[in-house]
Formats: C-alpha cells, sequence, structure tokens
C-alpha cells in the first residue's frame, strides 16, 4: 500500500514516467501518442508500471512537448494545425489493493509544473537544452516542488480517446559516425554515411555557458560543408548550453532524419572521441565532479 503518491508534472518534452527510482522510465515509446489527426482522435497508451511501484513515497513525473499536435507542418510553417488548445497531459494510475479494491490517482489541480531546461523541442526546427536549469532529482519522490506552481486545467473539445491501435515507434539501434572532417576552423563535420530518423549523441566538455550547435543535413556542398537549401525553412539545429559540469548531451525530445551533423564554435571534437558515448535507451544525469574526475573523464 502506498504511504503517499507525489504528482507533478513538468513542460517540454513527451513521454510519462512512473518514477520509483531515478530515471525509471515507463515504456520505450518515442514521440508517443503518434501522429494522427487529433479532430477525431487521440491515442492513448497502457503500460504496466507494477514493478515501478515501492512501499514508501512514490511519484510520477512527465515532461511535455508540442510534437506533432502543434509544431509547424510543411514548409509554409503553419502551426496548430488540430486546434488551439496548449499540449498537455492526462495520465491516470490504477492501483489495485490485496483486498480487490482499486485507486486511481489522475492528473488533476493538485499536480505542480515548472519550465524545463529544454526551452524549445519542435520537430522541424531542433531542440535546446540549457543545462544550467537542471533540477536534480525533479523526478523523484524526495523532492521539494515548494517553488513550483500550480499546473493549468484546460477544458479542450475532446475528441474520441482511443487506445492505440498502430505500432509505436521506438529506437532499433545505434549508429557510428563514419567520418569526421574539418572544412574550417572551429567546424566539424560528422558523417554516418546514410540517412536516418535519430537521435544524436556526443561526448563533449566545455565551459558553463557554452552553447553547443549542431546543424543537420543530407547532403555535403563540394567545399566540405553542409547544404541545406532543400531543408526550406527547417532550421534543423540543436543547441546544447552546458553548466560546465556534464561531459555528455544529447536531445531528449527531438529526434530528427539526417546524415550529416556539423557546425559548432567550439573546437572541442577530436575525431577520436567516440560520438556515440552510450547505449539506446540510457539515461543521462548530470552530477558535478571535480578537476581530477574531468581530467580522468577526458583519458578515457
Amino acid at each position: 500500500m502506498l504511504d503517499d503518491v507525489v504528482h507533478r508534472l513538468s513542460r517540454l518534452a513527451d513521454e510519462l514516467r512512473a518514477i520509483a527510482d531515478p530515471f525509471s522510465a515507463v515504456g520505450d515509446q518515442i514521440l508517443a501518442p503518434g501522429w494522427t489527426d487529433y479532430r477525431q482522435h487521440v491515442p492513448y497508451q497502457v503500460y504496466d508500471v507494477s514493478q515501478h511501484i515501492k512501499q514508501g513515497n512514490n511519484a510520477i513525473a512527465a515532461y511535455l512537448a508540442p510534437g506533432w499536435y502543434s509544431t509547424p507542418l510543411r514548409w509554409f510553417r503553419q502551426g496548430n494545425n488540430y486546434g488551439n488548445t496548449q499540449p498537455s497531459l492526462r495520465a491516470q494510475l490504477r492501483l489495485k489493493h490485496a483486498d480487490g479494491s482499486v485507486d486511481w490517482i489522475v492528473t488533476d489541480e493538485g499536480w505542480k509544473a515548472d519550465r524545463s531546461p529544454i526551452s524549445q523541442a519542435e520537430l522541424y526546427d531542433g531542440e535546446t537544452f540549457d543545462a544550467r536549469k537542471t533540477q536534480d532529482g525533479w523526478d523523484t519522490a524526495n523532492f521539494s516542488d515548494a517553488n513550483w506552481h500550480p499546473v493549468m486545467l484546460v477544458t479542450p473539445k475532446e475528441p474520441r480517446i482511443v487506445a492505440q491501435y498502430f505500432p509505436p515507434i521506438r529506437a532499433h539501434g545505434v549508429m557510428t559516425v563514419k567520418t569526421i572532417t574539418n572544412p574550417f576552423p572551429g567546424v566539424y563535420v560528422f558523417d554516418f554515411g546514410q540517412n536516418m530518423s535519430a537521435v544524436p549523441r556526443l561526448r563533449v566538455r566545455g565551459l558553463r555557458g557554452d552553447d553547443i550547435k549542431l546543424r543537420f543535413a543530407e547532403v555535403l556542398n563540394s567545399d566540405g560543408t553542409l547544404y541545406v537549401d532543400n531543408l526550406r525553412t527547417a532550421k534543423a539545429t540543436d543547441h546544447f548550453i552546458l553548466a560546465g559540469s556534464q561531459t555528455g548531451v544529447y536531445p531528449f525530445a527531438t529526434p530528427g532524419g539526417w546524415r550529416l551533423i556539423g557546425r559548432t564554435p567550439l573546437t572541442m571534437f577530436r575525431a577520436e572521441n567516440a560520438i556515440s558515448l552510450l547505449s539506446i535507451g540510457d539515461r543521462v544525469r548530470f552530477v558535478p565532479i571535480s578537476p581530477e574526475q574531468f581530467v580522468e573523464l577526458e583519458n578515457v
């Protein structure tokens, strides 16, 4: 039986987590609930979270991002094609006790929200992640949300809510970079050898406030730089603003279709560095490290 259940909601991203241990994500779907005509119906997902619940305090936490619903579609940049209700979260946790009784924990006015480190998560334009704004333990039961604010309840013109009827989007593997070139100072191009829809991961180091810029493309110019004219108005650019203590970052909410990564103003990338430091499904947690640890990690 649960002694306490903590409800929290944080903005920007697209997956629901039931938290017992840190970073205990529910399911392996990406960009849920998927792309459909949201004016007609919205698919829901069901997860068995029995293994995530523990005796004592538990927490449910979520990121929320625009996703397919409100992102501008096609090159004329028209957003909110399915309505003007802002992106929202609706979730419920069903608890069945040993005596057969059932309790429901639902999203309501008791939840709280705050800004996340992800200030932008857009399918065509990319993601901006500011590690300086990370709140350690925000998705755990022991986190104090005293400075968070109550959520704003919305009453949309609700379509039919139906069980998911199509295969989910999932990660299928890890691609490693094929070649790394340096067409001019401060600019590196990582070529994966094929187009793909993927989330990049990279090993980096830098000073607090450094903005690492990644630009994505499918073709190279003759001088080895990225050809981006075919992207039309899509920015296809990720920004990572370092907190000064982490050694690995990656986009959280916005996979994209690309072959090439390029253009960072920092000369921190070296050909011997692995572009894929982690495995699909891993989570990165930013923690302070000592100068000695920094040197040790730098030489790994």
